[in-house]
């Protein structure tokens, strides 16, 4: 495994470069091109940049990628592209279906404890300023199609207070839906976070509220919120294995997701609802 970047230089490397650390890395470089030059055996290199990881592909090395791979469709599908052409495994970082909570809300849909998914809720409020939609939503709108193990048929989504805050409704072939809401305007601080997902037995709950202790140290209390811990090794873990066993590349999934984010940007524009049509989402 290859670590290609600077771990100080941005918040992927920051949350990331420890944790490839301790899984004994073989390669760093502050490029791939150097990389490549420096130890051209290597199997897998984990990168931020697009441009990279076409690089990477070309070269014949399986990748994981930062999402959301690309900030539009057609980047992300000049990524997935080049892994397809190449052969080569693209897994994605930084996504939600690896935390711990997630994976849990995914194994009790898998064994049936829930039934089948009926609404998600999904609350994401921050401090601004504001990113990229692709870069807002990618790891929702994937987390979401997780769960349903299936892309949306209806899409509405609107924007509001300056881009401040968007609200994203998909609905599914067999009648779930999903809302799922994401606000810049907090104050400079802690962001908020919440998930819910009723299912046809039961219900799951991953919430910055439910997870809130107090502290008493005089005056008045703080408020101190349970650190769940992130999927780092997870998705680290689930990449070398799909490695090792030649297992599928993630790069299907993606181009969906984008997909999907793509119809969201045209559903703002138009204030129309999408419905899915041979592959496309189309107002009707």
């Amino acid at each position: 495994l290859g670590l290609v970047g600077k771990p100080d230089e941005t918040a992927f490397w920051a949350n990331l470069a420890p944790r490839i650390q301790a899984c004994e890395v073989s390669t760093v470089a502050d490029s791939v091109e150097a990389a490549l030059a420096n130890d051209p055996d290597l199997d897998a290199m984990v990168l931020d940049s697009p441009s990279d990881v076409i690089l990477a592909a070309n070269a014949g090395k399986h990748v994981l990628a930062s999402a959301p791979v690309g900030e539009s469709l057609d980047e992300a599908n000049s990524v997935i592209d080049a892994c397809s052409r190449a052969g080569v495994n693209l897994s994605i970082s930084q996504i939600l279906r690896y935390l711990p909570a997630n994976q849990i809300v995914r194994d009790r849909l898998s064994s049936g404890k829930l039934g089948e998914p009926g609404l998600l809720r999904v609350h994401r409020w921050n401090a601004g300023p504001g990113n990229p939609l692709a870069r807002v939503l990618f790891g929702d709108i994937d987390l979401t199609m997780y769960f349903f193990k299936a892309g949306p048929s209806n899409i509405y989504a609107i924007r509001r207070s300056e881009g401040a805050y968007i609200q994203v409704h998909l609905g599914f072939p067999a009648g779930g839906m999903a809302i799922l809401d994401f606000s810049s305007g907090l104050p400079d601080g802690r962001s908020y976070d919440s998930l819910s997902l009723i299912g046809s037995r039961g219900a799951a709950y991953a919430d910055d509220h439910r997870n809130t202790h107090l502290l008493y140290a005089g005056g008045n209390p703080t408020a101190l919120i349970s650190n769940a811990g992130s999927g780092h090794l997870m998705e680290l873990q689930a990449f070398m294995d799909a490695i090792r066993s030649g297992g599928p590349s993630i790069g299907d999934e993606c181009r969906a997701v984008h997909q999907v984010i793509e119809s969201v940007e045209r559903s703002i524009g138009s204030g129309q609802v999408l419905h899915e049509k041979e592959g496309r989402h189309e107002p009707v």
